[in-house]
């Protein structure tokens, strides 16, 4: 992209709003605009990254000539943003393999495959176009081929032994490993004596790091060598556990022999919590007379028991998944809110609705409660919108519920949200009143005089909200003032070189 001189730049400008029919006059539109080149400034301290997930996060088709010209114009991280950012607003939901392959950064080609697969944003068809790449860097390679054969699509064996040789290991794991899904088992055993060498935490972060991919990958020709891992003399604790739960996923039964094995006899009770996690997190693929082998007396192991059989038997664990929660512990409640996931609709709804419900109480724990009942907000919401708008309409103004649920409404990208926003009640002028203005201009076509007016003090900083949500109040701003292209023509124009 062509550059004037900074000091022309500052002439041209204005002359731009002139032609084009913009007036300067509007205070929160030049906020907004400084906002928008926030975003695009990269900084030490990364912050200008989460500016732009905040943009992504309103999935806003609006936001397409933006995201276009800085995939053609940005550095490396700002582009792999606006590649998966595109890639989010775009109506097929898939990521367009043209501008990974202008990436000159090898880096940000392995990030932004890896992403758009966690992500689900690439099919087959996208897939086999990228790997007909000549300068595709092997890491992404493996990757796609993975992904290809976790999908029983064919794959060139002849590549998989290649790059089973690839002198960084964690590529030449991944192949190998793939390789011996599709029945060579040649890769495997070299890959195998390469990590026999390994020692200490080198070895640790690399089991841990495979054993993930194996899981994610379904790759279940090499269980066995990960059940040898896992037994071996001295093998870390972590990779023990990790071991496990890879063997659970993919051979519960395999998996559940493996686990007795290493819990032992009369195992201290650390590892006895430890290892009724892993049971719980399998969900009904474990049998519910695997946790037999658990001590029964103690409060925290029983609760897991009781949740476990229940899940394992096709009971209600709900009660007993609730109870885990109320014991106040981060780790457990995160687990707890793994395990809902997969629950029915109606008994996850029941857990997400005592977690919108707890938020209130003691100071103790409230900001960790209020994180938890965002995330119940947004699910319970895909599943049961009408659940969400009742509690938001009894929730009192500016209280930590009411911010809860409307954080949580701001993940979804449907237009109830904006209609549950506007029962929320909106006394003042408080943090939760802003978060409802924030849905509503997110999801309402046109804005009141008095709406507008409230948006922009948000965008202008007076909302009591974080950074990244003022930058969501920006972009909405610009939306709504019809200014876009005004703030895309100052923001690249005396934007930073790459």
């Amino acid at each position: 992209m062509r550059r004037f001189p900074r000091r022309l730049q500052l002439v041209l400008v204005p002359t731009l709003w002139v032609l084009l029919g913009w007036a300067p006059g509007d205070r929160a539109v030049e906020v907004s605009i400084r906002q928008l080149r926030k975003a695009v400034a990269p900084r030490g301290d990364g912050r200008h990254l989460l500016l732009l997930s905040s943009l992504r996060q309103l999935r806003d088709t609006s936001l397409r000539s933006f995201f276009q010209q800085l995939a053609q114009h940005g550095g490396p991280p700002l582009r792999v943003h606006a590649i998966l950012g595109l890639a989010e607003i775009n109506e097929s939901g898939h990521i367009d393999p043209r501008l990974i392959a202008q990436l000159d950064s090898p880096m940000a080609r392995q990030l932004v495959i890896a992403s758009a697969l966690d992500m689900e944003l690439i099919d087959s068809g996208r897939i086999n176009e990228l790997l007909r790449l000549d300068d595709l860097e092997p890491k992404s390679r493996v990757l796609l081929l993975a992904e290809l054969v976790a999908r029983g699509e064919p794959v060139q064996t002849h590549t998989l032994t290649r790059l089973a040789g690839s002198q960084n290991l964690a590529t030449a794991a991944l192949a190998a490993c793939v390789a011996a899904q599709m029945g060579d088992d040649a890769a495997l055993s070299s890959y195998r004596a390469r990590v026999d060498t390994l020692r200490g935490s080198d070895r640790t972060r690399h089991l841990l790091e495979i054993f993930d991919a194996i899981a994610a990958r379904k790759l279940t020709a090499v269980v066995d060598w990960v059940v040898q891992t896992v037994k071996e003399p001295n093998a870390d604790p972590d990779v023990i556990a990790k071991g496990i739960s890879t063997v659970l996923a993919l051979d519960p039964a395999g998996g559940v022999r493996l686990w007795s094995h290493v819990l032992g006899d009369d195992p201290p009770y650390d590892k006895c919590v430890r290892y009724a996690h892993l049971l719980l997190a399998s969900g009904s693929r474990v049998p519910a007379s695997a946790y037999d082998h658990l001590p029964a007396g103690d409060a925290v192991i029983d609760l897991l028991v009781r949740a476990g059989k229940a899940i394992s038997s096709g009971a209600d664990p709900t009660g007993a998944l609730i109870e885990l929660v109320e014991l106040g512990h981060r780790l457990t409640t995160r687990r707890v809110m793994n395990i809902v996931e997969n629950l029915d609709d109606e008994q996850a709804a029941r857990v997400y609705l005592h977690l919108i419900d707890s938020v209130e109480g003691e100071s103790r724990g409230r900001d960790s409660r209020a994180e938890t009942a965002t995330i119940a907000a947004a699910r319970l919401f895909r599943i049961d919108s009408g659940a969400v708008s009742n509690r938001l309409l009894r929730a009192e103004d500016d209280s930590l519920t009411q911010q809860a649920i409307l954080m949580g409404l701001l993940e979804s990208p449907s237009p109830v949200a904006g209609d549950a926003a506007r029962l929320a009640k909106r006394i003042g002028f408080g943090r939760a009143d802003s978060l409802a203005m924030l849905l509503i201009a997110k999801h309402t076509p046109r804005l009141t005089a008095d709406e507008l007016q409230e948006l922009g003090v948000i965008a202008s900083g007076g909302g009591r909200v974080s950074d990244m949500l003022q930058m969501q109040a920006a972009w909405l701003y610009l939306k709504h003032t019809s200014t876009i292209e005004r703030a895309l023509v100052e923001t690249f124009a005396m934007a930073p070189p790459p």
